[in-house]
């Protein structure tokens, strides 16, 4: 018997494995996030962390440091209105919200430079903050969401039980549905109402 994981294992007989699970760059986003709240991040602005993680992340895709001067300096706007350049800000708006301010832009960099290896992270965040703005479904018919308009009631609010719930714990199984309201992907968690 193991006292690790399988893929722990992997991690202990080898302290060099190529698998990184938090990236420089996520670090930088974390922080520029930390700074943007106003907490102390240790001799940095919401503005350089940010900045740095999007360097980061380039440079770790093999971009050329040029390429990543222009893409930090660029004010061109996505499909709902965010830029680029953190002092930017055009004052546009996705559906009563900000889509141009700080945080969007720190939450949108961060989502970019974690893909496509961050998406448990990636919704946390759009969960918690609804960001980024994203596109809806090609398909928009799911009967399932009641917004088809990129808001937030476009997108998956939980992971369901495992089936196996059902069968080896029911007594709970429905005492949590029953607190929850629902043991649907639209169901939203006790911090999301």
């Amino acid at each position: 018997m193991f006292n690790t994981a399988r893929l722990g294992k992997d991690f202990a007989s080898n302290p060099t494995h190529g698998y990184e699970v938090l990236t420089y760059h996520e670090v930088c986003f974390l922080l520029a996030e930390a700074a943007q709240r106003n907490y102390a991040v240790g001799g940095g602005t919401a503005q350089s962390w940010y900045e740095a993680g999007i360097a980061a992340s380039m440079k770790w895709n093999g971009v050329d440091p040029a390429i990543i001067a222009n893409y930090t300096a660029s004010v061109a706007e996505n499909t709902y209105g965010t830029s680029v350049a953190f002092a930017n800000n055009s004052g546009k708006s996705w559906l009563g919200k900000p889509v141009d301010d700080a945080m969007s832009k720190i939450i949108t960099q961060k989502y970019i430079a974690l893909f496509p290896d961050g998406g448990w992270e990636a919704w946390a965040d759009h969960r918690r903050l609804h960001l980024p703005v994203l596109i809806p479904f090609a398909n928009g018919l799911d009967s399932r969401y009641t917004t088809h308009d990129g808001g937030p009631d476009n997108f998956t609010k939980r992971v369901t039980y495992p089936a196996i719930e059902q069968l080896n714990n029911l007594n709970y199984y429905n005492q949590a549905v029953a607190h929850q309201g629902a043991d649907m992907e639209t169901t939203a968690v006790w911090w999301d109402k």
